[in-house]
């Protein structure tokens, strides 16, 4: 999806956010999804047939094909569709015709999109199988991860397989064909195969395809990588695999983890309410989808001006107004007020109970202040590790790594970070400062000191009811 060019507005967000309610037009989607195993639905192989792919990286393409299709029912066989492209769409075959397929001419996987055949064999599928062996231009890359959405298929399960020789480390495998498709569909798997000896390895999941790890974390990516370290999988793995229904999504919208569908739009011009915000940043991998997304189509630095943006920044202690739980303290201060004002001595038990009731909203005050503090350091943290992953080059492999997990040589420039250890408050914000405790009768402060004075005077307080 290619987002309009705007003006980002700067936010602020305090903990716990004062409850609202997001504009009428912005709502928290969260789609229930059927499931059905791989061998009952309709599933394509988008297969790469460019000139590069001539010998032993077919030859692979075709096996794959067959040991997937060997896990199909026979209808699903039968409704199996090959789908081959180079730099423009060929005609689509039948397992049958599978060795039909040969090498052709150049490498531009937006040809699937724009081919109106290919395009609604993709969107008839539940799952389809995105096989490559090559790189795109910057330019190709951006406008196919654009034309995912806006053609309305990056709601179908895909997985994404890159053929080739294992000869170099994993750090440097190429993802730009795939990546695009990688960032934008949520059930989605990204895999390497041999082209030698049919082995595959896992590069990256997302959603229902995290069986495939089987219990071990997402891979990280660096010059330190081995191919034999990632996770190994076999084509059977995926009959354990249960396929949701395809999502209907809109050509802005992009469907994250849990079902969180957000509109890009809405997220990047600040309109989303605060509940679905902080249901984003729960969950990196909701981040890490983001991010990919926007650096896919080469937008990375208005992700990350959006990502400071949501930078918390808690409230000063000093002139943050003090709660009292239930309005008890106000409530017991007037009953010894009033007790004073009609020269009765109020009893040593009442006022137990208001110093209680004054030590109780302090310890919910600290303890709240204290939350706040925390919650900002660790979105500060998050914002750093996601900005920092936006660095990584969108062509390889690193890309894919789930933020937190890389190893920097250097470390990247990012914004100035505050310090939660000190708030400057404004000249405008010190009427919310308390001047007397809940239920006590009115109090003026005076302060009498000369400006024009260098030495410092001591400020005095003159009491007036």
């Amino acid at each position: 999806m290619s987002l309009p060019k705007r003006a980002l507005t700067p936010t602020t967000e305090s903990l716990p956010p004062t409850p609202t309610l997001p504009p009428p037009n912005i709502e928290s989607k969260k789609p229930e999804l059927d499931h059905q195993p791989l061998r009952n639905i309709p599933v394509s192989f988008a297969v790469d047939i460019s000139g590069s792919t001539y010998g032993p990286t077919l030859s692979a393409e075709k096996a794959f094909i067959r040991s997937v299709s060997n896990l199909l029912s026979s209808q699903a066989r039968f409704d199996c569709k090959i789908l081959p492209w180079d730099d423009k769409a060929h005609p689509i075959l039948s397992l049958a015709q599978l060795n039909n397929l040969e090498d052709r001419g150049g490498t531009d996987p937006g040809a699937l999109l724009v081919n109106a055949s290919h395009n609604a064999a993709l969107k008839e599928s539940s799952l389809w199988f995105l096989m490559t062996d090559g790189l795109i231009p910057a330019e190709a890359r951006a406008k196919f991860a654009g034309d995912i959405a806006k053609h309305g298929v990056h709601g179908i399960s895909c997985v994404i397989v890159v053929f080739g020789n294992p000869s170099t480390g994993p750090a440097s495998c190429d993802i730009s064909v795939g990546v695009g498709v990688f960032a934008v569909v949520p059930n989605c798997a990204f895999l390497f195969c041999n082209e030698t000896n049919g082995d595959l390895r896992v590069m990256q999941t997302k959603g229902n395809f995290n069986v495939l790890l089987k219990g071990q974390p997402h891979p990280v990516f660096d010059s330190s990588s081995r191919w034999d370290l990632l996770p190994q999988v076999s084509v059977a793995d995926f009959a354990t695999i249960s396929i949701p229904t395809p999502q209907r999504l809109g050509a802005n919208e992009v469907a994250l983890q849990d079902s969180l569908v957000v509109n890009m739009n809405d997220l990047f011009a600040n309109r989303v309410g605060p509940d679905q915000l902080a249901n984003i940043f729960s969950d990196v991998s909701n981040l890490d989808s983001i991010r990919l997304t926007m650096q896919a189509q080469n937008q990375q630095a208005d992700f990350r001006q959006w990502l400071q943006q949501q930078t918390i920044r808690p409230d000063d202690p000093l002139f943050k107004p003090r709660q009292d739980l239930h309005s008890k303290a106000e409530s017991l201060f007037t009953e010894l007020v009033d007790l004073r004002s009609r020269g009765q001595s109020p009893p040593h038990p009442l006022q137990s109970r208001l110093r209680a009731a004054y030590r109780e909203n302090m310890r919910r005050f600290i303890a709240e202040t204290q939350g706040q503090i925390q919650r900002a350091k660790e979105r500060r943290d998050i914002i750093e590790s996601v900005s920092a992953s936006s660095h990584t080059s969108i062509h390889l492999s690193p890309a894919i790594s789930p933020s937190g997990g890389h190893y920097w040589s250097a470390p990247f420039p990012s914004a100035p970070q505050p310090d939660l250890n000190h708030f400057a408050t404004p000249q405008s914000q010190l009427v919310s400062a308390p001047s007397q405790p809940p239920g006590a009768p009115r109090r003026v402060q005076r302060t009498i000191q000369s400006a024009t004075t260098p030495e410092p005077h001591r400020a005095k307080a003159v009491e007036e009811s």
